[in-house]
């Protein structure tokens, strides 16, 4: 059970915003809750079940122990879903599968799948000891830019490393990011969740180029939904930057640009609207108008359009924040850019991006046109009569008279000469020779003729 913390509304697990103020929903934990089924239990006769961590959309995380080593670990047990073809069990195993190929800091570590005796599949994965970035969105709204764009960077990192194995997340959001304590960071990303991930290769073993998600099936958290994914189209790389920029957006200004009461209402914004100004939806915000200009191009409806790659995403991050006078935190954030490019098969949609600002960019960032480039109003016949008589014109001076010269006149054609001698030829007003048509009409012309005087004078006769 979630609750709102603006308006008291109480709603079911999964939902992350009240439809009625826009504030995220925090974890109601002042009702007892009834007793999981799986607390208390062994599974495969290797894990221990220790208490509820947490519930999603695929299963419930648990907190658990490896008993023979005494190894505190995370367990994420599928839950059971009917005729569907199996296909919560193939994301499921592709989760599992596309984590622990990656090997990167950032990203949650899975070290074991398996189907218990009861039929139960789970995963088994890294403890994390901390909370989500929603979670802490809940308390805090928004996160001063020392601290947003840290963890902007440390999801850039995670993002590059699985964009570099044809991998990508397509279930971005804050519930996703776990900060736990580590290496001097207070916030040390690990993103979680791969369940909808898109794996380049072949999704699952069995069937030759069997695919578990098919065109037109939409999966993800509409706020946090690319367009070319709202509308069911075949998702890249770059869906991911439009996720991560929308979780920038909110962590400027403590509220997502795009929400509405209904699924689909929040679809049509992404696929229609603009972004919101940042300054409009948070006026006392705080940031450089460049990075600013870097958010709004993430968000952009056209994936060729966006920072093409979490390593773009991060350079314009730090140029924005030079050209905004910030340089002591893109000194900080300088040696957090070094981050992997696509996979050679991602990188083949890649387009050239536009420079051009978007419509929903602040006036500060739009550019001035200049004085030439728009007509002058015109003046009214009464206004233009005033301003004559005020400020009376002096005529222009004429160019002085051109001497006209004398042209020359045509001279009659003499009469051509014939072979008689020189008298002139008479020359008849109709033409001086005919084609074979017109000889060949002049003939019918006379038969007709001659038929209808016969005719007739059978009859008179």
């Amino acid at each position: 059970m979630r609750v709102c913390p603006q308006c008291g509304r109480k709603y079911i697990d999964g939902e992350a915003f009240c439809p009625f103020d826009g504030a995220r929903l925090r974890n109601q934990e002042s009702l007892p809750a009834a007793r999981d089924p799986f607390e208390g239990r062994m599974l495969d006769g290797r894990y221990q079940i220790e208490r509820v961590l947490g519930r999603g959309g695929m299963g419930t995380v648990y907190a658990g122990r490896l008993v023979a080593l005494g190894k505190p670990c995370a367990i994420k047990v599928l839950r059971p879903v009917l005729d569907d073809d199996g296909q919560a069990m193939g994301r499921f195993e592709r989760e599992a599968r596309s984590a622990s190929k990656l090997g990167n800091d950032h990203i949650v570590d899975i070290f074991d799948f398996g189907m218990s005796n009861e039929g139960d599949a789970f995963l088994v994965m890294e403890l994390l000891e901390g909370q989500d970035l929603g979670e802490l969105l809940s308390k805090e709204r928004r996160l001063p830019l020392d601290r947003a764009l840290p963890i902007i960077m440390q999801c850039c990192e995670a993002l590059g490393a699985a964009h570099a194995a044809s991998i990508v997340h397509r279930d971005l959001k804050p519930e996703n990011i776990f900060l736990i304590r580590r290496d001097g960071y207070r916030e040390f990303v690990k993103i979680v969740d791969f369940g909808l991930a898109k794996i380049s290769d072949t999704e699952q073993q069995g069937d030759p180029e069997r695919k578990l998600t098919k065109t037109g099936m939409i999966f993800g958290t509409p706020q946090y939904m690319s367009p070319e994914q709202c509308m069911g189209r075949p998702t890249d790389h770059r869906s991911d930057v439009y996720a991560l920029g929308l979780i920038l957006y909110e962590l400027l200004c403590g509220r997502v640009p795009f929400d509405a009461d209904t699924f689909m209402g929040v679809i049509n914004q992404h696929l229609v609207d603009a972004p919101p100004p940042l300054r409009e939806m948070y006026p006392e915000i705080d940031i450089p108008l460049p990075l600013e200009a870097v958010v709004y191009r993430c968000l952009d409806k056209k994936a060729g359009h966006r920072p093409q790659s979490m390593r773009d995403f991060a350079d314009e991050i730090v140029a924005a924040l030079r050209e905004g006078g910030r340089h002591a935190l893109a000194d900080q954030l300088a040696p957090l850019s070094a981050i992997a490019e696509p996979a050679s098969a991602m990188r083949l949609t890649k387009r050239k991006p536009s420079r051009r600002p978007p419509a929903s960019l602040s006036p500060a960032l739009s550019p001035q046109p200049s004085p030439s480039s728009h007509p002058q109003p015109v003046q009214s016949d009464l206004a233009f009569a005033e301003t004559s008589l005020n400020h009376p014109v002096e005529p222009l001076p004429l160019p002085p008279p051109q001497p006209q010269q004398p042209q020359p006149t045509a001279r009659p054609r003499p009469p051509s000469p014939t072979p008689s001698g020189n008298r002139p030829v008479a020359t008849s007003s109709y033409p001086a020779a005919r084609g074979p048509l017109w000889w060949v009409a002049f003939a019918l012309g006379l038969l007709l003729v001659g038929g209808l005087l016969g005719y007739a004078l059978v009859l008179w006769g």
